[in-house]
């Protein structure tokens, strides 16, 4: 009885492990990227080298907003932190792109005004607009 408890719930870790990817969404509790896209846009997708037009909403894992906006920025170009230029590829305009982006991918070690040191980041992304396409 229990090898078969522990065997059903190794299969059901197993299967959640390759289910997940496959719905676009990935865990970032190793220390990688996390991408979730709740709308996938109908529009070009975005490349390194693009100049892309988001809107953003930015908060820490406990849900307090830190900042919100809309940017125009080259991706790929050092511009923003690493989890974004890292995290676009692959989105379609019209789409939103939640990204979990661990310290490594952000600020580090480093405060930043309302983020504290080692802070795990949440973003929603909105895609406007790829210029050119």
């Amino acid at each position: 009885m229990k090898l078969t408890k522990n065997f059903l719930g190794l299969m059901s870790a197993l299967a959640l492990a390759v289910f997940l990817p496959a719905c676009g969404s990935t865990s970032p509790s190793d220390g990688t990227l996390g991408i979730e896209d709740p709308v996938v846009g109908t529009g070009p997708t975005v490349v390194n080298g693009d100049t892309v037009t988001v809107t953003y909403v930015g908060t820490l894992t406990n849900g307090s907003q830190f900042d919100a906006g809309r940017i125009t920025f080259r991706v790929g170009a050092g511009a923003v932190i690493k989890g974004w230029d890292e995290g676009l590829p692959g989105m379609r305009v019209g789409g939103t792109r939640r990204l979990t982006v661990p310290p490594n991918l952000g600020y580090g070690s480093q405060a930043n005004g309302a983020i504290p040191a080692n802070s795990t980041l949440k973003f929603d992304i909105v895609l406007l607009s790829i210029a050119g396409k």
